[in-house]
């Protein structure tokens, strides 16, 4: 049995930091919910401080893992009906004022209607690949909230036409991939 670090409840909406992944980083939790035209679980975020830039392109293997070790997570889940959860995709980049990474995270597959509880574990360090670097488990309360592409432009204010063209990226996206497999399944 996982054992669970926090749990986060919808209705009160309070953000999630865990500061055990990353050395010197905090990943806060922001918000979680089902993105209505897009179908995906999203996990909105911050890290801060903000990540450091990627390493060069010839950058050593070892230059990518200490890179990977302060900067890189990932995340895994499974709920109580026994469904596995990844998190392939998302977006991120630095805040206006650089002082943190932001980014959304989109979940596969749609929670089960039958389930009352999601476990996300993250990952620190490597991802979800690196099963001996620091993890957090977190478990989520279900239902979560609905949002379409109007609530979440609303939220954003001004930023709120840029996601407007997200959705629909995202949408082509996903439709692009439907049917494909990925390697080893």
């Amino acid at each position: 049995m996982t054992a669970i670090d926090a749990a986060w409840e919808p209705s009160n909406e309070e953000a999630i930091s865990i500061d055990s992944l990353m050395p010197g980083r905090v990943l806060t939790v922001c918000s979680m919910y089902i993105w209505v035209e897009v179908e995906v679980f999203r996990l909105q975020y911050e890290i801060t401080p903000a990540t450091e830039p990627h390493p060069p392109g010839e950058a050593s293997p070892d230059a990518w893992a200490a890179w990977e070790e302060r900067n890189d997570w990932g995340l895994t889940g499974r709920d109580d009906a026994g469904t596995g959860y990844e998190a392939p995709s998302g977006s991120f980049g630095p805040s206006p004022d650089g002082s943190k990474t932001e980014g959304g995270l989109d979940i596969y597959p749609l929670p089960a209607p039958d389930a009352a509880w999601l476990d996300l574990t993250f990952h620190g360090g490597g991802g979800a690949d690196c099963s001996d670097h620091h993890h957090y488990t977190l478990r989520v309360i279900l239902p979560l909230p609905t949002l379409t592409n109007e609530d979440i432009a609303m939220r954003k204010g001004a930023d709120g036409a840029e996601w407007l063209v997200l959705a629909e990226r995202v949408r082509l996206h996903r439709k692009e991939m439907e049917g494909r497999t990925r390697p080893g399944d």
